[in-house]
């Protein structure tokens, strides 16, 4: 076969073989180029992208950080471990404190988002280490790359306290794990050490505990499960001293609802698994679990579920009498390998349970029997993600022979993938940013300093975020940046040429505006430079208005990524009351600014609707 196809196309032929030579001599060379591609795309993407911008529970470390140069230790380190919406925020407070310390006092967001990054980058060294382990050529280990520094964990680099909460805790959890696969009393205190910085970091990081344990269990080391458990219910003690029930987001009696049958739960497990395939939320319900959307996530989920399970019986018990009766050599051949590799064994079964304890804790606090969106939920990627990476290795442990394959078809779909998710995500934090810019510049130039979270968090939401942003503010610990939308801009009449008319709407049931233009003559990537204004006697608004996305196909067939017309909805119960004049910001090469005769008013319709 050989000489014939070297006799027929001898050039093609050696041309292949310079080319593996190539690849084998320069290996570890080709696997840091390669994996430095996608690193250095989400660096240019965070860089473009990035804003100074406080949301939730920031204003937490920048409250520890007021405090620290005027209150005592003893209240210090009482507000340190404190705890807010159910965790404590130990972690958090110290990142803060030391990049605002590294920053002459003050704190910028734009510094501790890197972070999010770096862990992306300590992941996936993690699973490069678990396959330089298994003596695996490090090649193999691409198609990760492409899947951990993707735009669709945007989240965890743009939300700066996101990044210190879920991704340290199983972080963390995971070393530790791993630590405890091997003897030393080193490893144990190492080992104990990272597990509590991980509690620091969110109450998840307790499930580390259990995930140690089992590991200790299977090995039979009874003194240091003593040890590793008394700490345990130290932690666990101490975390739950003075402990307040959040009252959603985590697993909790609720008698007055519907509880999730063990048929919903395991959908709901499924789709979260398999829910990095969607870039975008889509309703779920137990109404809505056969939507065609959704089956490429079961799917996905499904496939992770049948990997793990049979890679833990082989991994164990060696035999699996369907596939034994048929293949016996290969079964045999399964076992001895993980016979060979017995730290990766134990940590793979720590891996598993850590996990999924930890996403049916997710799944069980965080969704119902009407709304199970918490599945697509950004902030919660993070699970997911490593639960199909770790998959992904246990085909290139079970597979030896199809390793080759298996790499190149899961190289092509995670670069489909990584390509979609900076489709989808550019637009999305374009809309983020805009909606960031415009209430920084809300608080600034208004007087009673406005900082708008608009929507379903309304107005209840100032009575926390506003006094806390203006005391960081007034202590230097913050300095938001003005982007002067009205800078330079020119005041026009509205009826001249070429200057887009909003038409106004309102949801009595929703109780929300919609604006919106109607086939106005203008290229469509420009309406994202159009923002809306409402001005009343007290009050001076810019709100973005935005362009919808084309679908993927319709980009493919007309090379344009925005159509439609240029639109917003406002929630009502998002601004003070009074009457409003409705007009329209042009953030163009000669920037201009007009007012028309529609108006809104707003009145509150509900006692505590506004602070």
């Amino acid at each position: 076969m050989l000489a014939s196809l070297l006799n027929a196309y001898p050039w093609r032929v050696k041309s292949y073989y310079a080319i593996l030579h190539f690849v084998r001599t320069n290996a570890t060379s080709l696997f840091i180029v390669a994996s430095s591609l996608p690193l250095l795309g989400i660096f240019i993407y965070y860089n473009i992208f990035k804003l100074n911008y406080p949301q939730h529970e920031d204003l937490l470390s920048m409250t520890f950080i007021r405090h620290w140069s005027t209150n005592s230790w003893e209240s210090l380190l009482d507000e340190w471990v404190s705890h807010g919406f159910g965790h404590r925020y130990p972690f958090t407070r110290t990142v803060s404190l030391i990049a605002a310390l590294l920053n002459g006092g003050e704190l910028d967001i734009t510094h501790t988002g890197v972070l999010g990054i770096v862990f992306l980058g300590l992941f996936y060294g993690l699973f490069t280490y678990l396959l330089y382990r298994s003596q695996i050529s490090l090649f193999y280990i691409l198609p990760l790359a492409f899947w951990f520094f993707q735009p669709q964990l945007k989240t965890y680099m743009f939300w700066s306290l996101i990044n210190q909460l879920y991704m340290p805790s199983l972080f963390f959890s995971l070393v530790a794990v791993w630590l405890l696969t091997k003897d030393g009393s080193k490893r144990l205190a190492a080992a104990l050490l990272c597990v509590i910085v991980g509690v620091g970091a969110f109450s998840s990081g307790l499930l580390g505990f259990g995930a140690g344990a089992l590991v200790l269990f299977l090995r039979r080391k009874w003194s240091y499960l003593a040890i590793w458990c008394l700490v345990a219910v130290g932690t666990g003690a101490l975390y739950f001293r003075n402990y307040t029930q959040p009252g959603w987001g985590l697993p909790q009696f609720r008698p007055y609802e519907n509880p999730l049958s063990p048929w919903l739960l395991f959908h709901y497990l499924t789709l979260y698994i398999g829910g990095i395939l969607h870039f975008e939320s889509v309703p779920v319900s137990a109404s809505t679990l056969y939507n065609p959307k959704l089956w490429g996530s079961y799917l996905l989920g499904l496939i992770c579920y049948a990997l793990i399970g049979y890679t833990l019986i082989v991994a164990w018990a060696g035999y699996v009498p369907a596939v034994a009766k048929r293949w016996p050599g290969f079964m045999q051949r399964r076992f001895d390998w993980w016979q060979l590799h017995p730290r990766i064994r134990l940590f793979v079964t720590g891996f598993v349970a850590l996990l999924f304890v930890t996403i049916y804790m997710i799944i069980n606090g965080r969704t119902t029997v009407e709304d199970g969106s918490q599945v697509f939920s950004d902030r919660l990627r993070i699970y997911p993600t490593t639960i199909v990476a770790m998959a992904y290795l246990m085909t290139l442990w079970l597979a030896k022979r199809y390793r080759h394959r298996i790499f190149v078809f899961s190289l092509g779909l995670s670069m489909l993938f990584f390509l979609l998710s900076y489709y989808y995500h550019i637009d999305a934090r374009i809309r983020e940013k805009r909606f960031h810019m415009t209430s920084l510049y809300n608080y600034l130039h208004n007087k009673p300093g406005f900082l708008n979270d608009f929507g379903t968090w309304g107005g209840n939401n100032q009575k926390y975020n506003k006094p806390n942003v203006d005391s960081a503010v007034l202590a230097g610990v913050y300095k938001p940046t003005d982007p002067a939308y009205l800078e330079g801009a020119q005041l026009v009449d509205s009826h001249k040429k070429n200057i887009p008319v909003l038409s106004v709407e309102y949801d009595s049931l929703t109780n929300r505006y919609s604006f919106s233009t109607n086939n106005f003559n203008n290229s469509a990537s420009a309406g994202m430079n159009y923002y809306l204004l409402l001005n009343s006697s007290e009050y001076k608004f810019v709100l973005p208005l935005n362009v919808r996305r084309s679908p993927v196909t319709y980009f493919m067939r007309t090379g344009k990524y925005y159509y439609g017309d240029i639109e917003t909805i406002v929630n009502a119960t998002s601004l003070p009351e009074g009457k409003y004049r409705v007009g329209i910001l042009a953030q163009l090469k000669k920037p201009y600014y007009a007012f028309q005769s529609d108006s809104i008013t707003i009145r509150r319709t509900h006692p505590g609707e506004w602070w």
